[in-house]
């Protein structure tokens, strides 16, 4: 019995790995500005997310869901997923 609660569990845990965010093909793209700062927004992803990577003077932080998951590696908003990944090392599509 404990044996088997413990693949159960493992199986659980490696579940939660492949539902990775970041690795999503999204459709909808856009950019928004106002004087010091912007967000980039990724909608309608198909892993159910939002991506953003929003900026304000200068200082820039990657967004899942509204949630802030880490600071980029940019100075600006971009709808450039090239630029978007290697800021948030993410892989959006």
């Amino acid at each position: 019995m404990t044996r088997a609660l413990f693949s159960l569990a493992l199986l659980f845990s490696l579940g939660a790995c492949a539902d990775d965010p970041g690795n999503a093909t999204c459709i909808g793209a856009g950019t928004q500005h106002d004087m010091q700062s912007c967000i980039s927004t990724f909608s309608r992803c198909d892993d159910n997310r939002g991506y953003d990577l929003k900026c304000n003077a200068g200082q820039c932080q990657c967004l899942v869901d509204n949630k802030v998951v880490k600071t980029a590696k940019a100075t600006d908003c971009s709808t450039d997923r090239t630029v978007v990944n290697a800021a948030c090392g993410w892989d959006l599509h």
